[in-house]
């Protein structure tokens, strides 16, 4: 076949199926542009997402803070849960009445995603024809949304879960490291045992800032075999972490039995998280 008479087929082709989705889609915009779904100052404290009707993930706010609460209950990473809300509240280009559209038409009759946010509920139906946008509908109303929201949806669950491995107001009481050490807080300062003269008090903090700081480069489900020891972290009100240890050639990984994910690491974090020992102290004291 010519190549231009190629060309010019799928071109009608393209022009076709834009044109099917213009007869049964909503037939005018009577709403002015820049609506968003859900308004920048409307208290939302939590969004499900659900998956072909199963729920693939859930946020919920607690005070101040957000939490992953499905598929596991972690703190939310705010970066993401950031994004997330910024979709949903992105102005869409146009707003229609349900009754002037034909919902099969648009993808929307039995949706793949579906979106709960507090009390509402989103049904998200094909892109339209032109540009990076999508059919949602809410309540009566069908909207026009930046496509973005179906990336932030699509998203590995676990990907909404904070990288930090210990809470942010954290109050460490004692680190057991599996090279046997236990460095604990003493007063205002900190201890280790077995004792160790090299070990000046800098080294212990700097130890236990280590493990506050701490952060993972990604968090997946428990999929590891901790065959190299393990760390317990117990804090001021008596609560202990467990982290079981594997060091790969390339990778420390730490995983928790409840809930049961493992926080991957580059393996060099090892030497700081693993054992306390003089490094940059001993290195500044000329030792």
């Amino acid at each position: 076949m010519d190549r231009r008479l190629r060309t010019n087929l799928v071109l009608v082709a393209v022009l076709a199926a834009a044109g099917l989705l213009i007869a049964y889609g909503p037939r005018s915009d009577k709403e002015s542009p820049g609506i968003p779904l859900f308004d920048a100052g409307e208290d939302i404290s939590r969004v499900a997402v659900f998956e072909n009707g199963k729920r693939r993930f859930e946020l919920e706010r607690r005070g101040d803070a957000w939490r992953l609460v499905a598929p596991v209950e972690l703190p939310a990473a705010m970066f993401q849960v950031d994004a997330l809300l910024a979709a949903l509240q992105e102005p869409a280009s146009r707003s229609y009445a349900l009754a002037e559209t034909d919902p099969a038409a648009l993808g929307l009759a039995e949706p793949r995603w579906r979106v709960r946010v507090n009390g509402s509920e989103l049904s998200l139906g094909d892109r339209a024809a032109l540009g990076n946008q999508r059919y949602v509908r809410m309540d009566d109303r069908v909207y026009l949304v930046n496509d973005l929201l179906v990336y932030r949806l699509q998203r590995n669950p676990f990907d909404y879960a904070s990288k930090q491995l210990l809470p942010a107001d954290a109050r460490i009481q004692a680190i057991q490291l599996p090279s046997g050490q236990r460095i604990e807080k003493t007063g205002n300062g900190w201890t280790i045992a077995p004792e160790n003269a090299n070990l000046a008090a800098d080294a212990l903090q700097d130890a236990v800032s280590a493990w506050r700081n701490a952060r993972a480069l990604r968090v997946t489900p428990a999929n590891s075999v901790p065959h190299d020891g393990e760390v317990q972290v117990t804090f001021a009100d008596g609560t202990v972490l467990r982290f079981g240890v594997e060091i790969r050639e390339d990778q420390l990984l730490l995983s928790r039995v409840e809930p049961a994910v493992t926080y991957v690491l580059p393996v060099a974090a090892a030497d700081e998280l693993l054992q306390a020992t003089a490094g940059a102290s001993a290195a500044a004291d000329g030792g």
